[in-house]
């Protein structure tokens, strides 16, 4: 944090200069439509910095863990075999992004070994951190009306349709080159992303280490895949730049059988 900067605090949020964002040590987020709020995932940070993120409230818990090799930034869709190196579990997971750059999807009192591997250092990286898409919504569990403590509820809003699939994208961007990229014009906390999506900037709370970055997350509607014929959740997460020369990112899909759905088709917005 630069010396001598004033930064202004409201509720679960800051204005930081040009920038303003929201500020929470955990966000719940949720989808909000004409048949009832649903709950996605939630970001939990840890006082080191590392992010988490759990996927608690797909009612399906069947589902299959991946490592892939690939580069889920070409244009797509493109379809991803998760069956073959695939650990196939019985109940939903969190997946975490370390400051180290490690990333690995884990359940709390289990010992499983589930797939993990290395990606960008969370104190001077900077890329996509994850994306989740859910096709119909009802598989989801509804928002209930009492919080956690501390928690900020960011809600996605279809007022007019109930879409048959949404898409979430977190990034990590530092905070430098939001400035730079918006020619130190005054941005956030909510605005249009040029694909037309609404993105929201969001940071870690003024204990963390980290305050160099931003969370950009980006949401709107996702086409649904042919296949996915059922409440369906997909996710990549550990997201390497496309520069590197074995990009590659881990993956999830819910639900999962051996004799329907057995890969994942991820289309990466334009």
């Amino acid at each position: 944090m630069t010396a001598g900067k004033v930064i202004t605090k409201f509720v679960h949020g800051v204005t930081d200069g040009s920038l303003s964002y929201i500020v929470s040590s955990q966000v719940l987020i949720f989808a909000q439509t004409p048949a009832g709020p649903r709950k996605i995932c939630r970001i939990v940070y840890s006082p080191d910095g590392s992010i988490m993120v759990p996927f608690p409230y797909l009612t399906q818990k069947r589902g299959i863990l991946s490592v892939l090799k690939d580069d889920p930034k070409k244009i797509g869709p493109i379809t991803y075999e998760l069956a073959k190196d695939g650990v196939v579990v019985d109940y939903d997971v969190k997946y975490s992004h370390h400051t180290t750059g490690r990333v690995h999807f884990s359940k709390t009192g289990r010992s499983d070994i589930l797939p993990g591997r290395t990606c960008f250092d969370l104190a001077t990286g900077s890329g996509v951190l994850f994306f989740v898409q859910v096709y119909d919504l009802a598989g989801l569990a509804a928002l209930d009306k009492k919080g956690q403590p501390g928690e900020f509820r960011l809600g996605m809003n279809f007022p007019a349709h109930v879409p048959r699939g949404i898409e979430v994208r977190a990034s990590w961007v530092k905070k430098i080159t939001v400035i730079a990229q918006n020619k130190g014009r005054a941005i956030g906390p909510s605005g249009t992303a040029s694909n037309g999506r609404t993105t929201v900037l969001m940071a870690q709370p003024l204990s963390s280490p980290l305050q160099d970055h931003l969370l950009v997350l980006n949401f709107g509607e996702a086409t649904v895949p042919s296949g996915a014929d059922r409440p369906t959740m997909v996710f990549a997460g550990g997201i390497d730049a496309p520069t590197k020369a074995d990009p590659g990112f881990l993956a999830f899909l819910y639900p999962y059988t051996s004799t329907g759905l057995p890969n994942a088709a991820l289309q990466w917005p334009g």
